[in-house]
């Protein structure tokens, strides 16, 4: 039998700052694309609270997972033992490389 463990997902400060941005401007933009992305941002926290693992390690311990739908991505860490995924960032995927792991 197949058991499937969950993972919780976590926000730093940080990052839940730069998400509530991210979303305050594409509401601002049209209604129509600020459901569209909280259904794409609601996809990628399931697909990440199911295997955080699916994305490689890009710097350090960091992973980055991009939104399907939206030039967006997350920077996370996971904990095997906690079974916690942590968000660290999120950022438009046009951001300088070198910003893009500062914490």
């Amino acid at each position: 039998m197949l058991q499937i463990t969950n993972y919780r997902v976590a926000f730093n400060v940080k990052a839940q700052k730069e998400i509530d941005k991210l979303l305050d401007y594409y509401h601002i933009i049209s209604a129509d694309l600020y459901k569209d992305l909280l259904m794409e941002y609601n996809k990628t926290i399931e697909r990440l609270s199911f295997n955080p693992n699916l994305n490689k390690i890009r710097k350090s311990k960091f992973r980055r997972v991009n939104l399907i739908k939206f030039p967006i991505m997350f920077i996370y860490t996971y904990n095997e033992k906690t079974k916690i995924v942590n968000i660290i960032s999120a950022h438009h995927q046009n951001i300088k490389p070198s910003k893009i792991y500062k914490i």
